[in-house]
Formats: C-alpha cells, structure tokens, sequence
C-alpha cells in the first residue's frame, strides 16, 4: 500500500535517510524503529508526501491515515464535533472511551485522551493505510492494550498499517519489524522468522550494528 524504494534524504551534511527500501503490505502491522535521531520521523513525513526525498521513489496505493506524535486535532471543537467533522467511526471512538468525553472541547483533554482521538481521525473515512507515530505515548496500560488490539484487527480487515514506536514490547500484533540506524536499515524481517520477540531482535540489531562500528 506505501512503498519506498532506494530513498534518500539529506539535510545539510547530515545523512536523514541512505537508500531505504520500505514495503508496507495489505493485511501486515509493520513495526519501524529506532533510536532517536534513526531517521524515522523523515521517513514518515516522506510516506505521507510531506516532504519530498532527494533520491529514491515512493509508491501510495490508496487512501492513506495518519496519526502523528503530536495530535493534529481542532482544539476550539468538542471530541463529537472532531468527530463528526473528520467523519470517524463511532464504534472507534467508543472503543477508545472517548465517548466519556463527547462534549469535552478538545483543548481541554488529557494528553491521553488526544491520543486517542488523534488515533480515532486517522481512520475516519477506512483508509486503506493508516501510519501511526508513536500511538502509545501518553497511554495507560488499559488504553494501550485496547488500540493494540484496534490496530490488530484494522490490520486484520486487509488494511496496511505502519506503526513508528518506542513501545515495541506493548505491540504483540506486529508482523514485519524495520530497524533504523542513523538513517540505514539495519534490520528488517517478518516478525514468524524471528528467533527471539522483536524488542529483543530489535536490541540485538544495534548492538550488533554499533560493535561493528567501534
């Protein structure tokens, strides 16, 4: 469904990203990962068409959603009206509680609480891709687990979703992890042909990686 292919990205001197490859499929939750500074906020912003690479190409199949680490929501309306103005699901925002703050204005709500409605906008209309940056952060352990499981079963209904993370351990539905490295993909795998869970091969791949580079 988004696709990326040789893609760079420089800034100044500094290397962003160095000939990515990047293949989210139909059906597939894809983990993408890294320290920070790994470079994958370019990658995103350049899956999404926000900024351009300077080499490289960039597939898009389809409608694509986002939820960002920073939630783009409208501040001066209520959950509902965000709501109903971005056409989301309520059956999504009910499964996030956000209906125990339909009439709240959304300037007013818990960092939590604008996490969730962020995640529930970026799948208002079924895109048939949805990337999510850092969903968890600012999450309960409850509020976790129940997008987890929302972001599973989007998955699940043929849909690709990308998912940008620190919180690899709380993602247990993850079939295809990337690991990035100072904009250098230095992992990538179907989670099914892993030998250790993914927080682990993750770990391992930059230990690895930086021993090398000693």
């Amino acid at each position: 469904m988004i696709e990326l292919r040789k893609v760079s990205k420089r800034y100044g001197d500094t290397v962003a990203l160095h000939d990515v490859d990047l293949h989210v499929r139909r059906g597939e939750v894809h983990a993408l990962v890294g320290p920070n500074g790994s470079g994958k906020t370019t990658l995103l912003d350049i899956a999404l068409g926000r900024i351009a690479p300077d080499s490289g190409e960039v597939v898009r199949d389809g409608k694509v959603g986002c939820a960002f680490q920073k939630p783009r929501i409208l501040d001066d309306l209520t959950v509902a009206e965000n709501i109903s103005v971005f056409g989301a699901d309520k059956g999504v925002a009910e499964t996030l509680r956000l209906d125990r703050v339909y009439d709240r204005r959304a300037s007013a709500l818990s960092g939590g609480f604008r996490k969730k409605l962020d995640a529930a906008l970026a799948l208002a209309g079924e895109p048939e891709t949805v990337l999510f940056d850092e969903p968890l952060d600012e999450l309960d352990d409850v509020s976790k687990r129940r997008l987890v499981e929302l972001v599973g079963e989007y998955a699940d209904e043929g849909n690709a979703v990308l998912v940008s993370t620190h919180n690899l351990d709380d993602f247990d539905c993850v079939d295809r992890l990337t690991v990035l490295y100072d904009g250098v993909v230095i992992l990538q795998e179907a989670t099914d042909e892993l030998d250790v869970t993914p927080h682990e091969a993750y770990l391992r791949a930059v230990e690895e990686h930086e021993s090398r580079d000693a």
